[in-house]
């Protein structure tokens, strides 16, 4: 959707590697030195040995097409840890030059969690490559409420000039009674004081379905709240969503601007968009996408079409393809652009996911990131990533991902194959688990179809836990029980 909802937590890139190395932290807290255990360097770089299915990745090096003679080199390696729960701990990045492979290039991200697995404390390092130590520069801090939904947001940056973190900006949430979130607050740090910025203030329908959604700016000179821009949500029953209208305020007042028209398939999901911009008399329509999906619900083509007003129809501009293994994993994606002139389709980036066929590991969750992002579920483990491009002469190697295995994780463990009672499942508003020995802290958390996180609950055996706030759909819901987890699916009404 085509619309200016900011997103108020950072969010990072993904990468389903992990792994170990030593953290050696100095009197100063701003220094942090690493001592590396790189993989061994005799493993076959097209071979991964695996001793179990529930090794976490230690590190990942990404091989380059250098050319000029240079020949496939490493350009990038990356190392990961873990805390005692499998939470990811600190993911660290060194670029090499392909022509010397010294290195150019150090950063680091580090995780902090509280008892219920949130991410309380985010750093973001660099590499001093004279020294090797790693510079804190940066810092998030995320609150959460009894209901384990955010609190409270803040970002900083280190001021070198007084030696310690200055604040830069600040968000405040708040929500309803069924946890949707009601108001978001913005604030930016004045030097010694917080200055307002921004409110988002949220209207729900009957079915707890955003309705409208209405974006202040903080005025100054009167002190007050002045609405900048405003989404107004239309639906079917009160569920489905039709279509979003968009309204700015361009210095008379809140006028149409943009409008995104909704079409689902029988399984829930987006099938189409349509885009359209206001021209001040009628709706122009400008662009559409497509989405084709498995019967069980993961996206195989996405087209992207925009439209041509010469001759009045929507014409084809790029489409993204995925292929599947056995297993339901990720194999091939395409992308390809539309040749007009040619009325074909030129592909000209292609990625390539390779397995390790002997293991199977059918109820896996893995890995689990700091924040609310997409959660990558693999049937068997990956071994290789490969990027292939398309230039003049052909196709040609871009890079290559090897990933290095470690330690070995607690598995996954199907809640089927357990004396557990789930119920009701399906369930509406709320859902029951009964299961022996759930310890002080144990937590449940849902992901959708796609794998994105959508709730995390507190849990107790035999006390309901709420997913009124889910959308209807299918679910898959991993327990946390100390260091032990354990998964299953259910299906929301």
């Amino acid at each position: 959707m085509k619309n200016l909802l900011l997103i108020l937590l950072s969010v990072l890139s993904f990468n389903f590697s992990f792994g170990q190395h030593e953290m050696l932290f100095k009197k100063h807290p701003q220094l942090l030195k690493n001592s590396y255990e790189l993989p061994n360097p005799g493993i076959a770089q097209n071979r991964v040995l695996y001793s179990d299915v529930n090794e976490q990745v230690d590190s990942a090096w990404t091989r380059q097409y250098g050319g000029n003679g240079i020949g496939n080199v490493t350009s990038h390696r990356s190392y990961f840890t873990y805390t005692n729960e499998h939470l990811l701990a600190s993911e660290s990045y060194l670029d090499f030059y392909l022509e010397s492979g010294e290195q150019y290039n150090g950063r680091q991200e580090e995780y902090l969690y509280n008892e219920m697995g949130q991410c309380t404390l985010h750093y973001t390092n660099e590499q001093d490559l004279s020294t090797l130590y790693w510079l804190r520069n940066g810092r998030e801090e995320f609150g959460w409420n009894e209901q384990n939904n955010s609190s409270e947001y803040r970002r900083s940056v280190w001021n070198n000039d007084i030696s310690e973190f200055e604040y830069t900006v600040k968000s405040v949430f708040s929500y309803t009674s069924s946890n949707q979130t009601d108001e978001i607050l913005g604030y930016s740090w004045d030097g010694d004081r917080w200055k307002e910025r921004e409110r988002y203030k949220y209207e729900y329908n009957d079915a707890d379905s955003i309705q409208v959604l209405n974006i202040y700016n903080w005025n100054e000179g009167p002190g007050e709240w002045e609405l900048k821009y405003k989404e107004e949500y239309y639906y079917t029953n009160d569920i489905v969503l039709d279509s979003v209208i968009d309204f700015w305020d361009m210095g008379s007042g809140l006028e149409p601007y943009s409008k995104d028209i909704w079409t689902f398939n029988e399984q829930g999901l987006p099938e189409s968009d349509t885009y359209f911009q206001w021209d001040g008399s009628y709706w122009e329509p400008l662009s559409m996408d497509e989405t084709v999906y498995t019967p069980d619900g993961k996206e195989t083509l996405f087209t992207y079409f925009e439209w041509d007003k010469d001759e009045q129809r929507f014409i084809e501009d790029s489409y993204e393809e995925n292929l599947y293994t056995a297993a339901g994993d990720l194999m091939k994606y395409t992308y390809a652009d539309y040749d007009r002139d040619a009325e074909a389709w030129e592909p000209w980036w292609i990625t390539e996911n390779f397995y390790d066929e002997n293991v199977d590991g059918s109820t896996i969750v893995w890995p689990n990131p700091a924040f609310y992002e997409p959660v990558t579920f693999h049937h068997k483990p990956v071994f290789d990533v490969s990027t292939i491009l398309f230039d003049i002469g052909g196709w040609g190697f871009a890079d290559s991902v090897i990933y290095f295995y470690g330690n070995i994780i607690s598995a996954t463990i199907p809640v089927s194959e357990l004396n557990v009672n789930v119920y009701p499942n399906p369930a509406s508003d709320q859902m029951t688990i009964q299961m022996e020995e759930l310890g002080p802290g144990a937590t449940i958390t849902f992901f959708d179809r796609q794998g994105k996180f959508a709730a995390t609950r507190p849990l107790q055996s035999n006390v309901p836990v709420s997913i009124s706030g889910l959308i209807p759909g299918a679910y898959v819901y991993r327990i946390r029980n100390g260091t032990e987890f354990y998964s299953g699916k259910i299906v929301k009404e």
